[in-house]
């Protein structure tokens, strides 16, 4: 099975499920085609911004498409199979980058020549081209996620000063449930 058979298969029962889900005007039942379109490049790895200027649909409906179909279960097998189609180009650029680089560096006069005509912005083109596969693959994987733990360190001092702080309780009653 291709990988296109695999985004649909994937992509099918995740509108359904979506369009079931929502109210009558939501994207998934207005704008079904739209929809799908949107669900299509997230799964595949595109940005949120990317999928938002291509399908014209603001970027929090974009998250929101994203986080549906990312979670879904239907999508899984497809973003394996593209996880894996991503990994194989990633390694054959790079083994392509040390081809030209040995070819590059062999010591010949042949070589000074091929790295003057190559020069350093055709290598580099071949860099960027190999990071955004690999942005993409950790798109696909979920390797992109960050987590910013935040820790509030209280020193004695200050819990001693919020202690000091607090309001003084003058009369309390203690009222019993009957």
């Amino acid at each position: 099975m291709t990988l296109p058979d695999h985004l649909r298969e994937a992509i099918q029962p995740i509108l359904l499920d979506e369009q079931k889900r929502t109210s009558n005007n939501s994207t998934s039942n207005v704008e079904p085609e739209k929809w799908t379109h949107a669900a299509a490049l997230l799964l595949q790895g595109e940005s949120q911004k990317k999928v938002s200027k291509i399908t014209g649909l603001n970027r929090q409906t974009c998250r929101k498409i994203q986080g549906v179909v990312l979670t879904h279960g239907d999508a899984i097998a497809f973003r394996t199979e593209k996880a894996k189609q991503l990994a194989n180009k990633a390694v054959a650029i790079s083994e392509l980058e040390n081809k030209i680089l040995e070819n590059l560096l062999d010591g010949s006069e042949q070589s000074e020549e091929m790295i003057r005509s190559y020069g350093p912005k055709e290598l580099q083109l071949l860099s960027v081209a190999g990071k955004v596969d690999m942005e993409a693959f950790d798109r696909v994987t979920g390797n992109n996620v960050q987590r910013i733990e935040v820790k509030h360190v209280t020193t004695p001092e200050e819990a001693m000063a919020l202690i000091d702080n607090l309001p003084e309780v003058v009369d309390a009653e203690i009222v019993e449930d009957e």
